[in-house]
C-alpha cells in the first residue's frame, strides 16, 4: 500500500478535483502530473492500465511505473 500522506497537500487536492471530473492531470502543475497518478490510484481506486474512465492517461503511465517501483 502506498503512503499518500508522503505527497504534498496540493498534488492530494489535485488528484481529488481529478477523480470529481473538474480538473484534468493535463492542467495541473507538469511536475506534480506523475505524483497525482499515484494518489488517484493509490487513494481513488484508479487503474494504471485499461479501459474506462478511471484509467491513468497513457503518457503517463511509464512514469507512474517508475515511481511505483514497477520498472527500473
Amino acid at each position: 500500500m502506498i503512503d499518500t500522506a508522503q505527497y504534498p497537500v496540493q498534488v492530494r487536492a489535485n488528484a481529488r478535483l481529478v477523480d470529481a471530473g473538474r480538473k484534468k492531470v493535463e492542467k495541473c502543475p507538469a511536475a506534480q502530473q506523475t505524483e497525482i497518478c499515484v494518489v488517484l490510484i493509490a487513494d481513488y481506486e484508479w487503474q494504471l492500465e485499461g479501459i474506462g474512465e478511471k484509467v491513468i492517461p497513457e503518457k503517463y503511465q511509464e512514469e507512474v511505473k517508475k515511481e511505483l517501483g514497477l520498472v527500473e
